[in-house]
């Protein structure tokens, strides 16, 4: 079984790629695990560790919050403090919830962090615990220093007191009352000082001895004034309240000193609280350590896993990659030895094809496909020797065609260039016809353009016209009205002179009263006095209103003869008007017949103008036919001249291609 040297290329090749595959298949799952190992190393596991360590310092911050609230006083701060604390709680039970999640698939590390948490949530809850137990600590103190000042306030008053009481049992003789009182004074200021200082105890144990000496105190005290009170019952109110702030003071829950223990014991409460949060702290810094060093475990597992896939890669691929030159220079020796025997034996037949020797063929005793290049070789030397046989045959028929061919060319030429000679004669003709016909169209184009210009003037002198008639109507109008309307003015004019015809007797009649009036006045003497100044008075009056109404009248009479003198002009204008009116309708009638006579000759020019411009195409498509023609047998006898010389370069071509197909050998098997 023989193997062809493109399946040995195509074998070979395909081991080589199938190995260069693996080789990059191994190389990819060494890239991918070593990616997730580093993913794991710098993103996971560091995610995971910034995790824990943020988890430490929400609950550090936590911490540190509960102990500025447990030394602050003011509430504003101390809110502030308690808000502080419980966002770091909730950072740390958000971000503690997200670490577990994390560490799903790390059970080992997870269960750290779930002992870590027991002891962050007793922290929790100590905390929150002294949160109040702080804030009521505040409280029992303020109070215990507020009973002080009242106590201390109340005790001014109880000397002042007493010692007037003192001094009325002295004045009454009573020594042994007297006495009684300065005991109980005396009791009452130790036992004051002891409760002053008991506000600075911070021990139960000190309290307690405290209280027995305030109690011993107060109970002598208590006998003293029931001493007291028996002697001067008068007083037995004003002691017995004071007896009642003292006890209070000693003994109530409410009072000084008991408020004074309530406080120490929450400071011990909070001594207590704080000893357990530092235990509750100390564990969970160690298990969060813990899960700190669990996670570093991991992350140097990973980067050992991935150093250990890093190099079992690496050996694969040498391997595969040794095997792989071995086959490929296997592959390659095989191939050149199959291929340089039979390209020599080619590239010799080659050569003798390329120097005309058609007459020898390559030996083709190969089982390859250079075999099959050597057989196609041979067919192609066979077919090309046939091919330049035939050649030889027909150069001899182009030769005699092609001499025969330049002859017709000849001929053709010249009759060619006759039917040109006659051809631009008769062109030349045409020519000229159809310039004399469109000089006469443009003529008659002119002449309907130049009509249809009077005819646009004409109509609009005949719009003017109209518009000109329009307005003398309106004006013959417009002086109907004015001398209407000055005829009333006359008649009203008329009117107002006899209206003051009417005022000039008015006048007079008043001129004569008055005159009446100066007579009896006269005729009164002293006591008419101021009747004759009324009478002169009044008779200026008419002198002046009869005046006046001489103006008006000479006014009017004026007016009335100037309104006949407008009357007169108007109805001379309106005659005017008539006579232009009737001028107008004439010049209309005239321009409309002259309207209808340009129709009449723009139609007609219109008409010659279309049947020139029609004559005129005509004409021009004959020549342009002619014309056409024209280029037709220039074109033709271009076409001969190029079919002469395309014969004789035919003729030279036959020729040439003899010379060369007579380089050539032929075999006789060839020639048959």
């Amino acid at each position: 079984m023989h193997i062809s040297l493109i399946q040995r290329i195509i074998i070979g090749f395909s081991i080589v790629i199938a190995l260069v595959i693996a080789i990059s298949g191994s190389a990819y799952l060494s890239q991918v695990k070593m990616a997730q190992q580093l993913e794991l190393t710098s993103s996971t596991l560091t995610s995971l560790l910034d995790k824990s360590n943020t988890v430490l310092l929400n609950l550090q911050d936590a911490n540190r919050a509960l102990m500025e609230h447990a030394n602050t006083q003011t509430p504003e701060k101390r809110k502030v403090l308690r808000d502080k604390y419980f966002a770091a709680k909730d950072k740390y039970i958000a971000l503690l919830a997200s670490l577990q999640v994390d560490l799903a698939d790390y059970p080992e590390i997870l269960a750290s962090t779930q002992q870590a948490d027991i002891s962050a949530q007793q922290l929790f809850a100590n905390a929150e615990a002294h949160l109040d137990l702080h804030d009521s600590r505040i409280t029992a103190r303020k109070k215990a220093l507020s009973e002080s000042g009242n106590l201390n306030d109340t005790w001014d008053f109880f000397e002042e007191d007493i010692a007037n009481i003192a001094l009325t049992a002295e004045e009454n003789g009573q020594i042994f009352t007297v006495e009684s009182i300065k005991g109980a004074v005396s009791l009452s200021s130790k036992a004051i000082k002891v409760l002053q200082r008991s506000l600075a105890l911070a021990t139960n144990e000190s309290a307690q001895r405290f209280e027995k000496d305030l109690l011993q105190y107060y109970q002598a005290f208590k006998e003293q004034i029931t001493t007291v009170i028996s002697d001067m019952p008068d007083y037995a109110a004003d002691i017995n309240y004071y007896n009642g702030e003292l006890e209070r003071a000693i003994t109530k829950p409410l009072g000084l000193f008991q408020q004074q223990r309530i406080f120490i014991k929450y400071n011990e409460k909070s001594h207590l609280i704080f000893e357990e949060n530092a235990q509750n702290m100390d564990q969970v810094n160690d298990q969060l350590n813990s899960l700190s060093g669990g996670i570093r475990i991991l992350s140097g597992n990973a980067l050992s896993d991935a150093e250990e896939a890093f190099n079992r890669s690496l050996t694969l691929n040498l391997v595969l990659a040794f095997i792989s030159i071995i086959i490929a220079l296997t592959i390659a020796t095989t191939v050149v030895r199959a291929i340089r025997k039979p390209l020599a034996d080619i590239i010799k037949a080659l050569n003798r094809l390329s120097e005309g020797d058609l007459t020898e063929n390559i030996n083709t005793q190969y089982h390859s496909e250079m075999g099959l290049v050597a057989n196609n070789i041979n067919a192609l030397i066979d077919k090309q020797g046939k091919l330049i046989y035939k050649v030889q045959s027909g150069a001899t028929t182009i030769n005699a065609v092609a001499a025969e061919s330049l002859a017709m060319s000849e001929q053709t030429n010249q009759n060619v260039s006759a039917q040109g000679a006659q051809t631009d004669i008769v062109s030349t003709a045409v020519t000229e016809l159809e310039a004399a016909v469109y000089e006469v169209a443009s003529h008659a184009s002119n002449t309907s353009n130049e009509v249809t210009k009077v005819t646009q003037q004409a109509e609009a002198n005949m719009e003017n016209m109209n518009v000109n008639l329009e307005f003398i109507n309106s004006l013959k109008s417009s002086l109907d009205n004015a001398s209407h309307v000055i005829q009333q003015l006359s008649s009203e004019s008329i009117q107002i002179g006899e209206v003051l015809n009417v005022i000039q007797g008015i006048a007079e009649q008043t001129n004569l009263l008055a005159l009446n009036a100066a007579i009896e006045a006269a005729r009164a003497g002293e006591h008419g006095r101021g009747f004759a100044v009324v009478a002169d008075e009044v008779r200026s009056l008419a002198t002046r209103s009869q005046h006046s109404a001489t103006e008006i009248n000479q006014m009017i009479d004026s007016l009335q003869s100037k309104a006949s003198e407008a009357v007169s002009i108007v109805e001379s204008n309106l005659e005017y008007a008539d006579r232009s009116v009737n001028q107008t309708l004439a010049t209309s009638t005239s321009l409309k017949e002259m309207l209808l006579s340009l129709n009449t000759i723009n139609d007609m020019s219109t008409s010659i103008a279309t049947a020139s411009e029609e004559q005129s195409a005509v004409v021009k498509e004959v020549a342009q036919n002619i014309v056409n023609i024209a280029d037709m047998a220039n074109d033709i006898a271009l076409g001969a001249e190029k079919a002469a010389k395309s014969s004789v370069s035919l003729n030279e071509l036959s020729n040439e291609q003899s010379l060369l197909v007579a380089q050539f050998k032929l075999s006789d098997d060839q020639k048959s």
